[in-house]
């Protein structure tokens, strides 16, 4: 190994230490580990060099298979964070995205149970909430569409008959007032006409009222199919009714009038038949 060369560097070495070892390049250009030991009994010096890739090749191959290790470890451990966060992150994103609805009125949007136990708690907390939100606003709802319905009963009755369903006397001098105001801008004018039920009592007295009531229904409703989509026909009181209509502005109104008031008594003396009762009522215009 050394060769017959003195000046080689391993020779130097081993004289210059006698015992112990070392790594050095030898004569052939080999890098060799060199263990010396010195035999007092001989007075020699043993030696041996063994090739540096021979004395690392296990150490070499432990690193690389500890490298190995470590990198498969890593990895393990990245895609269980990657899964793990997923499974974290994915819940999370949802529980934004059905918030988010609920923000903008979609109540009945809720969360899918998935992910860890406590996210399904989480979940499952949350669509509770949710549910009672969603329930609650919808007797709201319910409660303000009854309350506006209430009012806007209330607003009907006010101006309407309750029993015929036509304008009472308050709403038939609101409108009297705009046809006396409207008669004073233009040559158009209006006539009020009071229409009675004669015999109308009696009848009430003898058959009861429920009988009365159906023949004031159907009287009112014969009024209102006798006039004009812009004519009013009102309940006065009791069994009077009352008719502002409007004269055209070509036609004579006095002849207008007279002929209208002659066709709705010819209406109202038809008799009225109410199971098997049958009734025929005079009328006074």
């Amino acid at each position: 190994v050394i060769g017959s060369k003195p000046k080689a560097e391993a020779a130097r070495r081993i004289a210059e230490i006698s015992s112990g070892e070392f790594e050095s390049l030898a004569v052939d250009g080999v890098r060799r580990c060199f263990s010396v030991q010195v035999m007092p009994e001989t007075g020699w010096v043993a030696f041996v060099g063994v090739p540096a890739s021979v004395v690392y090749a296990e150490s070499r191959r432990r690193a690389v298979l500890a490298l190995v290790v470590a990198s498969a470890a890593l990895l393990t451990l990245t895609l269980m964070a990657v899964l793990i966060a997923r499974r974290i992150t994915r819940p999370l994103a949802r529980l934004e995205g059905v918030t988010r609805q609920i923000h903008s009125g979609e109540f009945g949007a809720r969360l899918v149970l998935e992910g860890p136990r406590e996210l399904r708690e989480v979940a499952e907390a949350f669509n509770a909430m949710t549910a009672r939100m969603e329930l609650s606003t919808r007797q709201l709802e319910a409660e303000i569409r009854e309350r506006k319905d209430m009012e806007d009963q209330i607003r009907l009755l006010a101006v309407l008959d309750p029993l015929t369903q036509l304008p009472n006397r308050r709403l038939l001098i609101d409108r009297l007032g705009q046809a006396i105001l409207m008669s004073k801008r233009s040559t158009c004018h209006s006539a009020l006409m009071f229409v009675d039920l004669d015999q109308f009592k009696p009848l009430n007295d003898q058959h009861g009222h429920v009988p009365g009531d159906q023949l004031l229904v159907e009287a009112a409703g014969r009024l209102r199919r006798n006039v004009r989509e812009q004519d009013t026909v009102a309940r006065f009181g009791g069994d009077e009714f009352a008719l502002l209509t409007r004269a055209s502005l070509a036609a004579d109104p006095h002849s207008t009038w007279d002929s209208r008031a002659q066709a709705i008594c010819q209406t109202l003396v038809q008799s009225i038949a109410k199971g098997d009762l049958s009734f025929r009522l005079g009328v006074s215009i």
